[in-house]
């Protein structure tokens, strides 16, 4: 089971969600949409995916975050022990997301939420510090052409503990994710069998 996690005004709906479910079919590829204040998201998505585990009870369990979703994930996957992808990670979330201060839209749905300091202050609860610490395999995938994160950050603080794949050229919105399907699946079979006290 993969569960993807979107990035900062962006949902379950995104086009990489669907085409990671297209592509890796038969593979279960759930993409939760989960609150866009970070203050909520820790328990929103360890509830979730317990219950999912709970209710499927796969054999592997690997966590795809893009951008936010990344720096979300790296916790995430500490909390569950499980293995993860980061894409076009924005390890700097409040440097990021600092001029998006004020109102913005989700672009799925159009639906208005209000980005506050506080939410800044709340994203540093995610921080990890060292990476890789204490759970599965990682892999790290970037687009050097990325206008929005700093990939070189992402590549240095990974290049000692996981799989990197850096692209020439691409965006934010990574494209080269079908290129990357095959170091994705790798790193979904290295993934330790699923505890059955995770899903507890």
């Amino acid at each position: 089971m993969l569960v993807y996690l979107h990035g900062f005004a962006s949902s379950g709906q995104s086009l990489k969600a669907r085409r990671l479910a297209g592509w890796l079919a038969p593979l279960p590829v759930l993409a939760p949409t989960y609150p866009q204040n970070p203050a909520r998201v820790g328990a929103f998505l360890r509830e979730y995916v317990q219950d999912q585990l709970a209710a499927r009870r796969p054999e592997r369990l690997l966590l795809v975050g893009s951008s936010l979703g990344g720096y979300y994930g790296e916790w995430l996957a500490r909390e569950l022990g499980c293995g993860l992808v980061l894409i076009n990670p924005a390890l700097d979330p409040i440097g990021v997301l600092r001029p998006l201060l004020g109102e913005n839209r989700i672009y799925c749905s159009g639906e208005r939420f209000h980005f506050g300091p506080e939410d800044l202050q709340a994203l540093a609860r995610y921080d990890c510090g060292k990476p890789c610490v204490g759970a599965g395999p990682r892999l790290l995938l970037v687009d050097l052409g990325d206008e929005v994160i700093d990939s070189q950050l992402a590549l240095t603080r990974y290049r000692d503990c996981a799989r990197c794949l850096a692209f020439e050229g691409g965006d934010h919105a990574f494209a080269h994710l079908r290129e990357s399907l095959d170091a994705i699946l790798d790193t979904y079979r290295a993934c330790p069998p699923v505890s059955l006290a995770a899903g507890a």
